[in-house]
Formats: structure tokens, C-alpha cells, sequence
């Protein structure tokens, strides 16, 4: 491969590049929509098992993938996009679509070339030290909602004596604000 491109000329090896940045695109579309059809479940028992079978991608190249897409659909308005993953990926790491948008028109708006160095330091900037994404699969999230189901369930049937019973509806105040959390991000999301 290598010899190949050394015979290329300087404007083909750009073309080259700017072909692959929009083959992620083009890939993180196709993705989303595979798992926005649910065309997973008619062979896989999850889509990270579908993409691992059908193309060889590990779950965090699914999560990449999936991550640029929604980004990409929350930018979706603004005449100048992300060229390429890392500058997605620095949007994909602030999880929901407003702080995306600010932080990109920030950045649109700067006039500086954009790259993903940019983006971080003007997301850290308006936004303060961003932690690293440790948001776990979708499937993940629905098994432990599951599981907190049934905890909740089987709680309801314990007997609380009247001493911690009001250590227990603190707690649950708490348990329902982290509730009320989760469930904003889940509905922040794109709906396509």
C-alpha cells in the first residue's frame, strides 16, 4: 500500500483523506440507522454483537460510531460541521446536544481553524474540566434499570419500623432526584 501512494500526488493523497473523513460519516450514519431499525435482533442478541459478526468492530468503535452520528443530527442547523472523528469525538465527550451546540458555535464563531484541540479547550473553557465519557452501552443501562426494578419491588415488601423510616424516605428522595437525571438525558437524546 505504501508504494502505491507513494505515486500519488499531493492533491490526491488530500482527496484521499477528505474521501476517508467522510467514509466515518458515511459509517456512523449507517450505524445509528442499523440500530435505530433494531436490524440487529434479527441475528444478534445485542447491535454490538451485530457490528462485531457482520464488520469486525469492537463496542467501543460501535459507541464511536453511534457517538458521531448524534452528534452530527444535535449540530444539525449550523452551516460548518465536524470534519472528522476527532473533532466529533470532542463533542461526543459533552454527552448532550445543548453544551454541543454551545461549545461548537463558540468554536465556529472563534474564526480559528478548528481541530479537535480547540474544541476541548473551548468546551473546558465555557463549560469547566469535562471528565472523560464512562457512559456505558445502551444495553447496559437497560439491564441495571431493569435490575433497579426489581430491587425497588422487593424494598416495597420490606417492613420499615418507624426509627428508620425517615432515614429511608431521605434516601429515596435522593434515589428519586438521581431518577429525574437519568431520565432527562434519556429524553435529551435524538429522537430520529
Amino acid at each position: 500500500m505504501t508504494n502505491a501512494l507513494a505515486n500519488k500526488t499531493d492533491k490526491q493523497l488530500i482527496t484521499l483523506v477528505k474521501r476517508g473523513q467522510e467514509a466515518f460519516f458515511e459509517t456512523a450514519f449507517a450505524v445509528w440507522e442499523i440500530d435505530r431499525r433494531k436490524i440487529w435482533k434479527e441475528s444478534a442478541k445485542s447491535m454490538a454483537d451485530f457490528c462485531d459478526m457482520e464488520f469486525g468492530m469492537s463496542p467501543a468503535d460501535v459507541t464511536r460510531y453511534k457517538g458521531a452520528a448524534r452528534v452530527l443530527l444535535n449540530l444539525h442547523g449550523f452551516s460548518v460541521l465536524p470534519t472528522n472523528e476527532g473533532q466529533a469525538r470532542e463533542l461526543v465527550r459533552l454527552r448532550h446536544a445543548e453544551p454541543q451546540k454551545t461549545v461548537w458555535k463558540a468554536v465556529v464563531d472563534s474564526g480559528e481553524p478548528i481541530t479537535a484541540r480547540l474544541i476541548r479547550e473551548t468546551a473546558d473553557r465555557l463549560l469547566g474540566k469535562v471528565e472523560e465519557d464512562t457512559q456505558p452501552e445502551p444495553e447496559i443501562v437497560i439491564t441495571g434499570i431493569g435490575r433497579l426494578v426489581k430491587v425497588v419491588q422487593m424494598l416495597a415488601k420490606v417492613v420499615v419500623n418507624e426509627d428508620d423510616r425517615d432515614a429511608a424516605v431521605e434516601q429515596l428522595d435522593l434515589i428519586e432526584g438521581e431518577l429525574a437525571r437519568l431520565r432527562a438525558s434519556l429524553t435529551d437524546s435524538v429522537a430520529v
